[in-house]
C-alpha cells in the first residue's frame, strides 16, 4: 500500500513537472488504471492533484481569454482616441486651409489696391503737370495781357485828350491803331474824331481780359483736378496700408492656425502610433487564444477522463 501512496505522489509530482502540451501525449486510460489497485487514499490524492491540474488550466484559460478582451477593449479604446484626433485634426486642417485661402485674397486685394495706388501716383503727376503747364501758361498771357492792356490805356487816355480835328484824321488811318509816339505827334494837327478808335482799343483791352480769365479759369481747373487727384491718392494709399494690415493679421492668423494643426498632427501620430500598438497586441492575443484554448480545452478533457477513471476506482458507498 505504502509503495502505491509512494508512486502517487512521484506521478503528481511528474504531472506538475511537464507541460500540458506533454501530458497530451499520455495515454490517460493507462495512467488512470495504473492505479487499479491503489488504495483509495492514494487514488483520491492523484484525483486532487489532477483537479488542480484541471483548475489550472480553466485559471490560464480564463487569463487567456480574459488578456485577448482586455487587448481587445484597449484597442477599441485606442480607436475612439485616434478617431477624436483625427476630427480634431481635420478641423484644424480645414480652419488652417481657409486661412491660407483668406490670405490668398488678401494678397490678391492687397495687389490690387497697390496697382490702384500706382495709378493714382500716375493721376496725381499728369495732374501736377498740367497745373504746372497751365500756371506756365498763365502767367505768361497774364503778363502779356498786361503790358498791352498798358499800352491800350495809355492810348485811351492819348486819344481822350486829342483835338476834335485829329480824331476825324485819325479815324481815316485804315482802321489799325498808330503808335502812342505817332499819336502824339498827330495831336497838334488833325482835331478829327476818333470814337471808332477809341471802341477799336477797348475791344481790344477787353479781349485781352476775356483771354486773362480763360487762362487764369484754366489754371483754376488744373488746381481742382490736382486736388481731386491728390485727394485719390491719398485714399488710394490708405487703401493699400488697410489692405497690408489686414494682411499681415490675416499672415498671424494663418501662422498661428499651422501651429495649431501641427500640435494636432502630433497628437494624431502618438494616437496613431497607440492604436497601432493595441491593434497589434490584440492580433497577438488573438493568436493566442485561438492556438492554446483549444489545447487547454483537450487536456482538460483528457483530465476529466482521468478523474472519471479515477473516481471509478474507488470503492461504491
Amino acid at each position: 500500500m505504502l509503495f502505491f501512496i509512494l508512486l502517487a505522489t512521484a506521478f503528481a509530482h511528474n504531472l506538475k513537472s511537464v507541460s500540458m502540451v506533454e501530458k497530451i501525449f499520455l495515454d490517460p486510460v493507462a495512467f488512470a488504471q495504473s492505479f487499479e489497485n491503489a488504495s483509495p487514499s492514494a487514488v483520491n490524492a492523484v484525483i486532487d492533484m489532477v483537479e488542480d491540474l484541471i483548475a489550472e488550466g480553466n485559471g490560464k484559460k480564463a487569463s487567456i481569454i480574459q488578456a485577448h478582451e482586455d487587448a481587445v477593449a484597449a484597442s477599441a479604446v485606442a480607436l475612439d482616441a485616434l478617431n477624436v484626433a483625427l476630427d480634431i485634426l481635420e478641423t484644424a486642417t480645414g480652419e488652417r486651409l481657409e486661412a491660407d485661402a483668406e490670405v490668398e485674397r488678401l494678397q490678391s486685394v492687397l495687389q490690387q489696391k497697390q496697382s490702384a495706388e500706382s495709378d493714382a501716383v500716375g493721376n496725381k503727376n499728369a495732374a501736377k503737370t498740367a497745373l504746372d503747364n497751365a500756371q506756365a501758361w498763365m502767367d505768361s498771357e497774364v503778363a502779356r495781357v498786361d503790358g498791352e492792356k498798358a499800352s491800350l490805356e495809355e492810348v485811351q487816355e492819348i486819344l481822350a485828350n486829342l483835338p476834335e480835328g485829329f480824331r476825324r484824321r485819325l479815324l481815316s488811318s485804315h482802321g489799325s491803331l498808330m503808335p502812342v509816339a505817332m499819336i502824339a505827334a498827330m495831336s497838334s494837327t488833325d482835331p478829327n474824331a476818333v470814337q471808332e478808335v477809341v471802341d477799336l482799343v477797348q475791344a481790344l483791352i477787353d479781349a485781352g481780359e476775356a483771354q486773362r480769365a480763360d487762362v487764369t479759369g484754366a489754371r483754376d481747373d488744373a488746381s481742382a483736378e490736382l486736388e481731386d487727384r491728390t485727394g485719390a491718392w491719398k485714399h488710394a494709399v490708405s487703401e493699400t496700408v488697410a489692405a497690408q494690415d489686414a494682411l499681415a493679421a490675416g499672415e498671424g492668423v494663418a501662422s498661428q492656425l499651422l501651429g495649431v494643426e501641427t500640435a494636432k498632427e502630433s497628437i494624431h501620430n502618438d494616437k496613431t502610433a497607440i492604436h497601432n500598438a493595441a491593434v497589434t497586441d490584440e492580433e497577438e492575443k488573438e493568436a493566442i487564444r485561438t492556438e492554446q484554448v483549444p489545447i487547454l480545452d483537450h487536456e482538460n478533457e483528457q483530465l476529466h477522463n482521468v478523474v472519471e477513471i479515477l473516481e471509478g476506482l474507488l470503492p461504491q458507498a
